[in-house]
């Protein structure tokens, strides 16, 4: 179960980076959702585990909210090349977080390498994510896969509902706020 989620988590890493269009992109970050919503029920009840596939979603749909009447929202698509070197840089960072995880089991109390390694892996493509692209809302896509890999991470630590409720209250305003930056640079590319 733990190999599948981790294969899932790696193509949605890769896929999230290949995508062209704001509709394919929040896809790959709604799977990518599901699958941490998987490895968090792993360690917390289903119930807590739901409550951030939850947020991760609604905050998906309060930023896909900017692209509804704006079907040209996002300026030009990468280039093709650009495109697989994201990709593959993606795939290599998540085979050395995974590699690290599996090196270093004694990081977590519960001794889950499974967890770690999806919690690294999101963390450290994400983190590259948000440094090498140039647009919003690729900059706010990884920001919530950053704060995903952290709750991974996390999840398998602690159990607290009030933590539970303040991370997921970052991923929510991390979205209001991710949406007026999109609502701003659409409104300045359009010259209103």
């Amino acid at each position: 179960m733990y190999w599948i989620l981790l294969i899932v988590l790696l193509v949605t890493l890769s896929g999230l980076y290949m995508a062209q269009g704001w509709q394919n992109k929040i896809i790959w970050m709604a799977v990518q959702y599901f699958a941490v919503f998987l490895l968090v029920a792993q360690a917390w009840p289903t119930t807590t585990a739901a409550a951030k596939l939850l947020t991760g979603w609604m905050s998906l749909f309060v930023i896909s909210g900017n692209f509804t009447g704006n079907p040209k929202a996002i300026g030009d698509p990468l280039p093709r090349g650009r495109r697989l070197f994201y990709g593959g840089l993606s795939l290599l960072t998540a085979a050395i977080a995974l590699y690290a995880a599996f090196q270093f089991p004694d990081w977590l109390p519960n001794k889950n390498p499974f967890m770690l390694s999806g919690g690294l892996m999101l963390i450290s493509v994400h983190t590259i994510q948000v440094t090498l692209h140039e647009n919003w809302l690729d900059i706010i896509l990884g920001l919530f896969g950053f704060l995903a890999g952290f709750e991974i991470i996390y999840a398998a630590i602690e159990t607290s509902l009030l933590l539970n409720l303040i991370l997921s209250s970052i991923t929510l305003l991390l979205a209001l706020v991710g949406s007026y930056m999109l609502n701003k640079e659409m409104l300045a590319e359009s010259g209103a």
